[in-house]
C-alpha cells in the first residue's frame, strides 16, 4: 500500500514537527521525510524517535520478536538486510540528512522494563496486546502455525511475570533542522 501524506493547511510552517514510530514500508520514508521537511520553517527542527525490538531474559519473548522481524523482512516491510532486527535505526539518520536537514543529531533512550521497575506493567500491558495482534501477521508469512504463536506467547507472558525477567528497550531519536534560507 503507497503512502499517501495528506497535507493540512497550515497558515504558517511549522517550526518544530515531531513524528513518533513511523512504522511504514522502507520505500515510504523518503517521501514522508520530503514532506516533513517541506512543513518546516527556515531552521524549523524535525525530530523522529524510533525503536528496535526489545532485549529480554525471556526465551519465548526473544523468539516472538524475532519471528516479527523475520515476517517484516518476508513481507518487505523492513530496512534490515538480514531481518534480525527492524532496521530503522542504523539507517534513520541517514535518510534525514538525505532529506535536506542539516546538522543532524541523535540520543538514544533506554527503557529498564524489568520485573519490579516502574516500567514493567506499563510496557508489560502494551506487549501482550502487541502478542495478541501480530499473530495473524506471522502466521500470514508462513514461520509459525496459531498454536505454535499461541504456545510462545503463553510462555512469554509467564517468563515476563518472573521476578527474574529482565528487559531493556532502546529508542533512538533523530533530529535535523531545516536549512536557513
Amino acid at each position: 500500500m503507497p503512502l499517501r501524506v495528506h497535507c493540512a493547511r497550515f497558515a504558517t510552517s511549522l517550526g518544530l514537527l515531531i513524528v513518533l514510530w513511523g512504522f511504514m514500508l522502507p520505500a515510504s520514508w523518503s517521501q514522508l521525510l520530503a514532506e516533513c521537511r517541506h512543513l518546516l520553517t527556515p531552521g524549523g527542527f524535525l525530530r523522529l524517535t524510533e525503536m528496535e525490538e526489545p532485549l529480554t531474559t525471556s526465551p519465548a519473548f526473544e523468539r516472538l520478536m524475532a519471528l516479527g522481524c523475520q515476517a517484516l523482512t518476508r513481507a518487505g516491510q523492513s530496512l534490515s538486510p538480514t531481518g534480525q532486527h527492524l532496521g530503522i535505526t542504523p539507517v534513520l539518520p541517514r535518510l534525514v540528512r538525505q532529506a535536506g536537514l542539516v546538522d543532524v543529531r541523535l540520543r538514544a533512550t533506554t527503557i529498564e522494563w524489568s520485573m519490579g521497575t516502574e516500567q514493567h506493567y506499563p510496557v508489560f500491558k502494551d506487549a501482550l496486546i502487541g502478542l495478541e495482534l501480530v499473530q495473524p501477521f506471522l502466521e500470514r508469512q508462513g514461520l509459525a502455525t496459531r498454536a505454535e504463536l499461541t504456545t510462545l506467547s503463553q510462555q512469554a507472558v509467564a517468563e515476563m511475570q518472573q521476578e527474574d525477567f529482565c528487559a531493556l528497550w532502546t529508542l533512538l531519536t533523530v533530529w535535523g533542522h531545516a536549512p536557513e534560507g
